[in-house]
């Protein structure tokens, strides 16, 4: 068909559109619907072409959603924080039979020999000079010893180390049980008389008995630990002040300590552990708030034309303690926040205007050539292009503030 020709054919039904597209150079020309009988003309035009289509009709509504551009950012914040110092301490005992043995070996007992000079010159007394007790138990001197002479109605006297002459209980002498007696028991002294004003003591007979070893302390302390361990830290726990958390993990020490001691004579010992534990609690939420505050004031300097700021996530990967008189702590905290383009209303309703009678392939070009846009999702009803009145147009932009 030529331009100036005039088109005769059946009406079109109602469900058939007769599309004419006229051009010049790369400008489309008017668009025309044909009915029974039409004369195409126009000015403008050196050439005509025409195409028949399937049902094209402009949609009674359109929907666009916009989800706006963004840009995720990060920093690392330090935040230091005031902590509290918690201390907690508890103590469990039990008491466990000794293991332990130890021979102990027969031993002599000791005291003091008095010896009394009646003569007027001095005497001699060897050592090894025996005395007997009205018990039996005789004692040796040690060492030799002069008594001085008496001197009527005085006596001389001189005080002599002396050693029961059998290992054993038994020499344990009472005091005057050798009382004035003629000396000695092996050798004469005329005028020399010998008595123990103070019991001899000392004398021990062999035996066998049990101790409290460090196996019997060691094999009870564990089970006391063990026992201790989780109820000293829930008193911890009890301590920690409302909205607060510790900083790490309760720092614990244990003290052991046994009555008797170790190596006393025994048959049971008492074992007795105290555990303390201690700790600094913070408030969690203070360091967070304080961290995203800086964090958005410190990108804030910098602001970005047609976006707003939004923080997203803060997470404390770093604690440590940088006073510990003083219960200060160091956090290391991990904040996040979204740029977000923002859609003017003024905006919004250029785009409808802009989106009024194209399709949706031109819809989309359009939109990605603007500013804030980041991705596009169209829905149309009853017709493939979009509607010529902008009102009939709905644009829906994705919050991403979060």
């Amino acid at each position: 068909m030529s331009f100036g020709e005039t088109y005769v054919g059946e009406a079109l039904s109602d469900h058939s559109l007769l599309r004419y597209f006229m051009s010049n150079g790369d400008t489309p020309g008017s668009i025309f619907i044909a009915t029974d009988t039409f004369n195409m003309c126009h000015p403008s035009c050196e050439s005509m072409s025409w195409v028949i289509e399937g049902d094209v009709w402009a949609a009674t509504s359109a929907t666009v959603t916009i989800t706006p551009s963004s840009r995720d950012i990060q920093q690392i914040v330090p935040v230091p924080t005031q902590a509290t110092h918690l201390r907690a301490s508890l103590t469990r005992q039990s008491i466990v039979a000794v293991t332990g043995h130890q021979e102990q070996q027969a031993r002599q007992a000791r005291g003091i020999l008095t010896f009394y000079n009646l003569a007027e010159f001095p005497q001699t007394i060897p050592a090894g000079t025996m005395a007997t007790g009205t018990s039996g138990t005789s004692v040796i001197t040690n060492m030799t010893a002069i008594v001085p002479a008496g001197n009527p109605p005085a006596e001389g006297s001189v005080d002599i180390p002396a050693y029961a002459s059998r290992s054993g209980a038994s020499g344990n002498l009472a005091a005057g049980d050798i009382w004035l007696t003629p000396c000695c028991a092996n050798i004469a002294i005329n005028g020399v008389v010998v008595s123990n004003p103070f019991a001899f003591t000392g004398g021990l007979d062999a035996a066998r008995y049990r101790v409290v070893s460090q196996h019997d302390v060691d094999a009870a302390a564990p089970v006391l630990e063990t026992a201790l361990e989780p109820a000293v830290q829930d008193t911890l726990q009890q301590q920690v002040p409302a909205r607060s958390q510790l900083s790490t993990p309760p720092q614990c020490t244990s003290t052991t300590h046994a009555t008797p001691p170790v190596g006393s004579r025994a048959e049971q010992v008492e074992v007795l552990v105290t555990e303390v534990c201690q700790a600094l609690a913070y408030d969690q939420d203070v360091v967070l708030q304080t961290a995203v505050d800086q964090f958005m004031t410190e990108n804030l300097k910098q602001p970005r034309r047609g976006y707003k700021l939004f923080p997203l996530h803060a997470q404390i990967v770093g604690i440590s303690v940088s006073d510990q008189g003083s219960a200060r702590l160091s956090c290391t905290v991990l904040a996040q926040g979204r740029w977000v383009y923002q859609f003017g209303q003024d905006q919004l309703a250029r785009l409808k205007q802009q989106l009024a009678g194209l399709t949706t392939a031109q819809a989309q070009a359009m939109l990605h050539k603007e500013p804030g846009v980041g991705q596009v999702t169209m829905q149309l009803s009853g017709g493939d292009t979009f509607p010529t009145e902008s009102s009939q147009i709905t644009l829906l932009v994705v919050p991403l503030s979060a």
